[in-house]
């Protein structure tokens, strides 16, 4: 049996259990939160530092790229041509407005059956006169075809151009007729845009009161269309309701060419068949003649196109 001196001991040691504090936290195992923090710290900052770099890396071949392209853009434009200024620009805006006046007369003879041409007096008011009367020029009625139907209805279609009611109207001439810098030289009211009415052209005149002209093809274009000039930019300007064109009849003056572009060597015309091209102003005169008459039969020489 146990001694009492052990019993003793035992009762000390449960009492010193007794005596320790239940409540206090077991000892705490050492951490890796630093560590862990660490690692994502450095890991934070080599993200940066590459991001940064590749980043600065982008930049540079960025600015490599566009610089290389400058460059290209800088030998193109070199090459490039210079921009139309002056009669050159005005030059380019009659073609265009030439194409546009092509069109609605490709339009006219399909509505009519037959071409534009300026317009006279039906004879009644003739009879007493030598002369046909003119009233009004081609021009006023290619208006409804140019989308100017409001201007054409204010026209008097059996009174001349300049009647009261017609004169005023002068003024309101289509942008489709001139370009800034030639309306400027022509005077307002004024176009360069004209045509030939000397016999055997495009807009020759009625040969006697009361006959009306209506050129169709082939057979008023015996020459072909695309050999027979219908428009020219002249070298005189006219006011553009008046029947007035160019009239070179044999023995007559050569008429001025290339009114809207002077300094060019060249100006452009509206041939029948719709084409608009170039034609030289030194064109020998035996050319011109044959370009502007419609049925001489005569082969045109390759001497009249500018390049």
């Amino acid at each position: 049996m146990p001694r009492n001196d052990d019993l003793d001991q035992d009762d000390r040691r449960r009492d010193a259990d007794d005596d320790t504090d239940t409540s206090s936290p077991p000892p705490r195992a050492s951490s890796h939160a630093g560590l862990m923090l660490g690692i994502v710290a450095g890991a934070f900052v080599l993200c940066c530092g590459g991001f940064v770099g590749v980043g600065f890396w982008l930049f540079i071949q960025g600015k490599e790229a566009v610089e290389r392209t400058n460059e290209a853009m800088d030998r193109v434009n070199v090459n490039a041509p210079e921009p139309a200024t002056g009669d050159s620009a005005s030059a380019e805006q009659s073609k265009r407005n030439l194409q546009r006046i092509s069109t609605a007369m490709l339009n006219y003879y399909h509505a009519h059956d037959y071409f534009v041409n300026n317009s006279y007096d039906d004879g009644a008011k003739a009879k007493s006169n030598a002369n046909v009367q003119p009233l009004l020029s081609w021009r006023v009625h290619l208006l409804p075809f140019l989308e100017e139907h409001n201007l054409y209805r204010q026209f008097k279609l059996d009174e001349p151009w300049d009647s009261p009611t017609n004169i005023r109207l002068v003024n309101q001439i289509p942008a489709v007729y001139g370009t800034p810098q030639a309306n400027q030289r022509a005077g307002p009211g004024k176009t360069y845009y004209r045509g030939f009415s000397n016999p055997g052209t495009v807009f020759d005149k009625p040969p006697r009161p009361g006959v009306i002209v209506r050129h169709r093809p082939p057979a008023s274009f015996l020459d072909g269309t695309s050999n027979t000039l219908m428009v020219v930019e002249a070298g005189e300007p006219v006011e553009w309701t008046k029947p007035e064109d160019i009239d070179w009849a044999p023995g007559s003056p050569r008429p001025s060419l290339g009114g809207i572009a002077p300094s060019l060597p060249y100006c452009h015309c509206l041939m029948a068949d719709g084409a608009v091209v170039r034609l030289r102003k030194d064109v020998p005169d035996q050319t011109l003649r044959w370009l502007i008459t419609r049925n001489d039969r005569n082969v045109l020489p390759d001497n009249w196109r500018h390049p």
